[in-house]
């Protein structure tokens, strides 16, 4: 309704009734200010007709606030469909009755995740063994620490979840956040294809520096390097005494290099011959095993080549045969 309409209305009504004399006007002014408010606040009230549904539930849900805007932009992309963020940021604690979580685009993203990791850590590190790279995969990409890059992106502030100690505690955080991470894998291999999904891996969770050598245990540096000399057909390794001082001192340091073939392959220093002998033997395993290759080819990186029956090096003129005329 026209406020000016509303505003003439109700004062012709009043002057009508009292003609020329107004005995009560703070309620006539009352009257007036209520009857041309009403209808804007009830129309803003209720943006759809009917009574709200759980369809009209989602719908709301699924509306994206300035903040989730902003995340959606700090990431650097923009799904077709608002429903989509939407569902990323509801964890299946919040309202899970009635509107979508990401509890599908999780385990999707956990599985996509896991597939571009693994290569990436199988093709960068070629000596690293099964379990040296499964725990490599866990401890960089396991809940906790996808938590915690989740919360540099600022997934807290834009997640809508239930605590199970109440909304003013964080338990459960860094699950919740993780999963928001690989939700959001899942949605980008889903709805925009592979390559943006790899395209989020390496640019926001392989970027980082990690630390190799907490994937393996070297409790028997000795023995096992024993064994990879043996496995490997390489000369029986030598420790030698490379540099010392202070040996009568009560804080002498040895430095020992350890040698197979006259070429060094692990250095150690320690305050007796035993400790650096064993540093030497653990130097030579981790760079043994933790070899880095730069200029590495990931297999999702080779194009698909035709068969074997449609590749062909003859010009396309050769490889047509030439008709023969008759007379």
């Amino acid at each position: 309704m026209n406020p000016s309409r509303s505003l003439l209305r109700v004062a012709s009504r009043a002057t009508a009734s009292s003609r020329l004399a107004i005995t009560k006007p703070r309620k006539i002014l009352l009257l007036i200010i209520r009857e041309s408010i009403e209808p804007e606040i009830a129309a803003q009230a209720t943006p759809h007709d009917g009574p709200v549904t759980a369809e009209t539930s989602v719908q709301r849900s699924a509306e994206l606030t300035p903040a989730d805007l902003a995340f959606s932009a700090r990431l650097g992309f923009r799904f077709k469909d608002n429903s989509i963020l939407a569902q990323i940021l509801t964890h299946p604690s919040f309202d899970s009755d009635r509107t979508p979580n990401n509890s599908r685009l999780s385990w999707l993203g956990r599985h996509v995740l896991g597939l571009y990791v693994g290569e990436y850590f199988y093709a960068k590190y070629p000596n690293l063994p099964t379990a040296a790279l499964e725990n490599l995969c866990t401890i960089h990409f396991g809940d906790y620490a996808l938590g915690q890059i989740g919360k540099e992106l600022g997934l807290p502030f834009v997640l809508r979840w239930n605590s199970v100690q109440g909304p003013s505690s964080d338990a459960g955080l860094d699950l919740v956040t993780g999963k928001a991470v690989t939700a959001i894998v899942g949605a980008l291999y889903e709805n925009e294809g592979a390559a943006a999904a790899k395209r989020f891996i390496h640019a926001f969770l392989l970027s980082r520096s990690f630390d190799v050598t907490t994937a393996m245990k070297f409790e028997k540096p000795r023995t096992m390097l024993t064994m990879l000399a043996r496995k490997k057909e390489m000369e029986y390794p030598v420790a030698r005494l490379l540099k010392e001082t202070g040996r009568l001192t009560n804080s002498p340091v040895f430095i020992v290099g350890m040698f197979s073939d006259f070429k060094k392959i692990g250095e150690g220093f320690g305050s007796s011959l035993k400790m650096a002998e064993h540093r030497a033997c653990k130097d030579a395993l981790i760079r043994y095993f933790m070899k880095e290759i730069k200029d590495y080819e990931l297999p999702s990186d080779i194009p698909n080549l035709p068969s074997e029956e449609e590749i062909t090096f003859f010009r396309a003129k050769e490889a047509t045969p030439a008709t023969t005329e008759t007379a």
